[in-house]
């Protein structure tokens, strides 16, 4: 009761006049008696690059349980299971100086003659369907492949490249020396819970939980 009343082991300690390791003993003992586990929430870091990333999504539900972020890749929802939570918009990104930076929103026809930097068919299904809307209708702009997964690196060679690439909302902020700016489509990309496909019921419960809350 100290516990849930004080918000914290240690505080829950001072209260009871003694040491947190007696206060943990005695919460170990009650866990034990009633079947229960105390879970804990812990940040993991990991490497990020396409190749870091790969890996830890292949080591789900060993150093980690869930990993979140945005997901449309192939390549990742082969080899995890996805919960999608909502969607970001996808936006341009440009260099301060460029032409388009003062821009509040972008109408595709502003692109027109522009190199527009977005990643290599094949992996992503979204992407793949704005490329071929742009190549379809809008042959005027020049597209040009990136590297299948953003890391600093990109950004930075993109800052002051004079092209325009493609992001998304949660990356507006991601780099100081590049402007995001809203383009008039509907295009967007899922982000959400990724986990193991062979998940531990616990795991499959907090998912179906979090399900559940989403819909």
């Amino acid at each position: 009761m100290a516990v849930v009343d004080c918000g914290s082991f240690p505080k829950a300690a001072e209260s009871l006049y003694i040491s947190p390791t007696a206060v943990m003993k005695q919460m170990n003992t009650l866990e034990k008696n009633l079947d229960l586990t105390d879970y804990r929430l812990h940040l993991v870091p990991f490497e990020d690059n396409h190749e870091g990333i790969v890996s830890e999504i292949e080591n789900l539900g060993e150093k980690f349980d869930f990993l979140v972020g945005v997901c449309d890749s192939k390549i990742w929802l082969s080899i995890c299971n996805f919960l999608p939570l909502g969607r970001y918009k996808k936006m341009i990104a440009v260099s301060r100086d460029h032409r388009l930076a003062s821009k509040n929103c972008i109408e595709l026809e502003d692109l027109y003659g522009e190199n527009l930097m977005m990643v290599a068919r094949g992996d992503s299904g979204i992407n793949d369907f704005i490329r071929n809307d742009l190549e379809k209708n809008h042959p005027e702009i020049n597209i040009i492949d990136t590297p299948q997964f953003y890391d600093w690196s990109v950004f930075n060679s993109y800052a002051d490249s004079g092209n325009v690439l493609l992001t998304i909302e949660c990356w507006k902020d991601v780099h100081p020396g590049l402007v995001s700016i809203p383009v008039n489509w509907d295009y967007s990309i899922p982000y959400g819970i990724l986990y193991s496909k062979d998940a531990p019921d616990d795991v499959n419960k907090f998912v179906r939980l979090a399900n559940e809350i989403v819909e």
